[in-house]
């Protein structure tokens, strides 16, 4: 499997103008352990491309982010369980709400003598029973005579007898049923992907007395209110400031077509716009030409289309509709080929909505850019820039953090991470856990910076009974340093958590004490709940993190009293530090639920021939392997250089003599020196200049 680190939600504000708090973040990451869901394209389930997990709330100075992990298949034995689970993970979540409100919406429907044994249960956003005609028979106030030729009832009439919730459903007054919206207007045009909220919403605030909106609805399927629940999707898109001189427009045909990169996201083969004078009006036609099948109507083809009339007399649109255009396969390969105006009235139509009255050129252009979600091609016929587009010969372009992680300075601020894992198994009180690994050519196993031997020293100057680690010792001076988590699996949680607190603040304290503004990364872990572990990693400089630590007292150690914390903490590292142009880096977030800065052997990337020392420094001969001519420039830009990193054994105190192991006195508080007796193992590794 090909795994991804990603970014599923933020507490910033969105497009729409909607807000995450921290509590719901928290929430979803609490909810997501040992749990997973499908990935789609585009939100559409039925274009699967691989699975996900929420792993772990990252906190930095620009906002909070929900990260994941994205697993996408590599091979047709992965494709294949995938597949598996995501029909299971369908299935599971369809029969979870429906057995939630199945009784009550059964009892309800046997009053209303709705059953019948063809009828059957489905839930997307809400409840659904579907049955032939079961809208009419729901509402017998809604004969057939409110509906137009084409199949559409007025939004007026529509509220006469319902309240509109959202997402497509309007709620009975008088019942606990809902109408729905024609599932024409969701993704795919399929019930099982949400609706095109956006359009849906504009559609419906354009209504009033001399623009009436006519709408098409579902007469299939009826909603069980109380089981209604929003569906929201977040996406990067928003309305163009297209041309307002329409009578400039030129008439006849265009056609666009998407590249490949656009028509992977949304499978369009071309787009074609039309505007024609007709009765001393312009009238404009738009249809795209759709790559696939609609995935639950097999050998049919379903195409957006829209139609208005523009008065140039009084300047506005007077006439707007949408519907979709079906075709059967022969008549798909047909249209493919031909142009819009060449095909005749060949397709069967199903008109989904229609405004008559006066339609400001401002909420005509709203509604087209809604209603034409997902398509860039709208963008570029009005000569407007495509708000967003994937730049896939780019985004594989290699950058200085693919080779050397992001170190944080004095003043940039504090990074916090939370996640939850497997609870801990272990009888012991204190211990470090979570260790970095290191592979060289002579030794490999699970390694820490030496500097967390000082750690341990000072936690036990606290009366905390911890033991050195039984790892690698690493020493390495590039900025930054690797310790690894305290754990605690003792009877007094709470009391030990919070004595590693003090000791860790005694810790950085000795640091600031001796001047050190290095970049560290440590943290806690304790089982927070019978089946999981709780994580809180954080990193910084040290003067920013002995500011951000002296701020709060303690750390709570149950998950209500760790969620206020978790507020607090976030308004603090949201106020103060520095805001950074890339703060989402893979290499500093661990799958485990901590910050490591990964380093990198450079001989991933060159051929070393020769090292040697000057000026205090390595230089060195080296060729850089195939496809690293970029890795060239950074070197020769002197954004970045390498450095040693040993693997060391045998310290021993400078002032005392002994075993520095066993030592009382501590080397970066500035007690003493240490000096290394042996290298096991040294390789070089990039580093920030």
């Amino acid at each position: 499997m090909k795994e991804l680190t990603g970014v599923f939600l933020t507490d910033g504000i969105s497009r729409s103008n909607v807000r995450v708090a921290i509590p719901a973040l928290e929430d979803m990451l609490w909810l997501s352990y040992r749990r997973g869901n499908p990935s789609n394209v585009s939100h559409d389930i039925h274009r699967p491309i691989g699975w996900s997990n929420v792993s772990s709330l990252y906190v930095s100075r620009e906002m909070a982010y929900l990260l994941g992990k994205m697993y996408i298949p590599e091979s047709e034995s992965e494709y294949d369980e995938i597949m598996r689970a995501r029909t299971s993970f369908l299935n599971n979540q369809i029969v979870e709400r429906i057995k939630r409100f199945s009784s009550l919406f059964y009892t309800e429907l046997s009053k209303a003598g709705l059953l019948i044994p063809e009828g059957k249960l489905f839930s997307n956003g809400i409840v659904m029973y579907g049955a032939q005609d079961i809208v009419y028979k729901a509402f017998p106030f809604l004969n057939k005579e409110l509906f137009d030729s084409d199949g559409l009832i007025t939004l007026a009439e529509l509220k006469k007898h319902f309240d509109y919730k959202g997402c497509g459903v309007f709620a009975a007054k008088k019942s606990n049923f809902s109408l729905l919206l024609h599932p024409y207007l969701r993704r795919s045009l399929s019930r099982f992907n949400n609706f095109n909220t956006g359009f849906i919403d504009k559609l419906l605030k354009s209504e009033s007395d001399v623009s009436p909106v006519r709408v098409r609805v579902d007469d299939a399927y009826i909603g069980y209110t109380p089981s209604y629940i929003d569906n929201v999707e977040f996406e990067f898109w928003f309305g163009p400031s297209y041309t307002d001189d329409i009578m400039s427009i030129p008439e006849g045909l265009t056609t666009y077509v998407p590249d490949d990169t656009e028509r992977f996201y949304y499978p369009v083969c071309k787009t074609e716009f039309l505007w024609e004078n007709k009765d001393g009006k312009r009238q404009f036609e738009m249809e795209e030409v759709v790559e696939d099948e609609m995935p639950t109507e097999k050998g049919r083809y379903g195409c957006r289309y829209l139609h208005s009339f523009y008065d140039p007399k009084t300047g506005v649109f007077d006439h707007f509709d949408g519907a979709i255009r079906i075709y059967n396969e022969e008549l798909m390969e047909e249209r493919k080929g031909a142009n819009m105006n060449q095909m005749g009235h060949r397709a069967e139509y199903i008109k989904l909505f229609r405004i008559d009255g006066k339609l400001l050129l401002s909420e005509w252009k709203g509604l087209i850019t809604q209603y034409l979600k997902d398509n860039n091609d709208v963008y570029r016929y009005f000569k407007e820039e495509v708000p967003f587009k994937v730049d896939m010969e780019n985004s594989s372009e290699e950058k200085i953090c693919d080779y050397v992680p992001q170190v944080m300075h004095k003043g940039d601020g504090v990074r916090l991470l939370l996640s939850y894992h497997e609870p801990l198994n272990d009888n012991t009180a204190f211990f470090f856990s979570n260790f970095d690994y290191v592979t060289t050519h002579s030794v490999s196993g699970d390694a820490a910076d030496v500097s967390v031997i000082d750690l341990a020293k000072c936690l036990r100057r606290d009366g905390i009974e911890i033991e050195n680690p039984n790892c690698l010792l690493m020493d390495c001076k590039d900025g930054f340093v690797n310790l690894p988590l305290i754990a605690h699996c003792g009877n007094t949680i709470r009391e030990d958590v919070n004595k590693t607190l003090n000791g860790i603040r005694h810790f950085l304290q000795g640091l600031n004490d001796n001047g050190n503004e290095q970049s560290y990364s440590m943290g806690f872990t304790w089982n927070i709940d019978e089946d999981r572990s709780a994580v809180v990693s954080f990193m910084g400089a040290v003067p920013d993190l002995l500011k951000w630590i002296n701020s709060f007292a303690s750390i709570p150690v149950d998950r209500d009293e760790l969620r206020n914390w978790l507020e607090v903490q976030v308004k603090y590292i949201h106020s103060y530090g520095k805001d950074n142009g890339s703060p989402i880096n893979s290499t500093l977030i661990q799958s485990d639920g901590t910050f490591f800065q990964k380093r990198r052997n450079i001989q991933e990337d060159v051929d070393l021939k020769d090292v040697k020392m000057e000026g205090g420094g390595f230089m060195a001969e080296m060729s850089y392997l195939l496809g690293k001519e970029k890795l060239a420039s950074f070197i020769d830009s002197g954004a970045m250089s390498f450095t040693s990193m040993m693997v060391v054994r045998d310290l021993s105190c400078d002032k005392t003599g002994a075993n520095y192991l066993t030592s009382p006195l501590i080397a970066s508080f500035g007690e003493t020196t240490c000096s290394i007796g042996k290298i096991e193992s040294m390789v070089f590794v990039w580093c920030e200049m």
